[in-house]
């Protein structure tokens, strides 16, 4: 959407987010479920994005959690 919808691809692409190699390895494997590790491809996808915007990234630095 927008005027560069395509603003994020070579971070996604590099990231393995998006694109041929973005699929899970074991997928194939009758006893693996993605879904099991779907919550490290969300945290790799808020990095890409915080990184790409220059925002702050998980984990908060020390004296914001000692707040």
């Amino acid at each position: 959407m927008g005027d560069d919808p395509d603003l994020l691809s070579p971070e996604l692409l590099a990231a393995n987010l998006i694109g041929p190699d973005a699929h899970c390895p074991h997928a194939d494997d009758d006893d693996h479920a993605c879904w099991e590790h779907a919550s490290e491809d969300r945290e790799r996808l808020m990095k890409v994005i915080a990184d790409f915007y220059d925002l702050p990234s998980p984990p908060p630095a020390a004296e914001v959690t000692a707040r």
